[in-house]
């Protein structure tokens, strides 16, 4: 019998694994969105080139934010111990993005200094290497 705490612990993981880039059975909506966000990103890029219109997708990967935080208090007994540690890691070892980081990338990407870029989309790291300085 599923109760709620069993679908919470199921949907919580079932999330987090999907924000892991983890491939999850029964999530095909989730990995076509995906997908068609990405393409989208590179057909608008070509379709809006000829009016001076770039077009970037951001990968922003694992961000420090109050949700997260409140998903990690749920602690192992919800989580489970292995993605409790997994979380609770990432959080003592600053895997985790600061939003403000992110939202450079936004202001960047935005500005004359990525003039040459259009139709990528990457993490902040793919986009030090196109030139990005943080």
């Amino acid at each position: 019998m599923t109760t709620p705490s069993t679908f919470r612990t199921h949907w919580v993981r079932a999330a987090l694994a999907l924000a892991l880039g983890v491939t999850v059975i029964g999530q095909i909506a989730y990995a076509a969105s995906k997908a068609g966000l990405i393409q989208l990103t590179r057909s608008l890029s070509e379709e809006l080139r000829p009016f001076h219109i770039r077009v970037n997708g951001i990968d922003p990967g694992l961000m420090d934010t109050d949700l997260g935080a409140e998903i990690r208090s749920m602690g192992p007994s919800i989580l489970g111990e292995d993605l409790y540690r997994t979380m609770a890691d990432y959080k003592e070892k600053s895997v985790l993005k600061d939003p403000a980081d992110v939202a450079e990338l936004a202001v960047f990407l935005a500005s004359g200094r990525s003039a040459g870029l259009s139709g990528h989309i990457g993490t902040m790291r793919y986009y030090r290497d196109q030139g990005y300085k943080a």
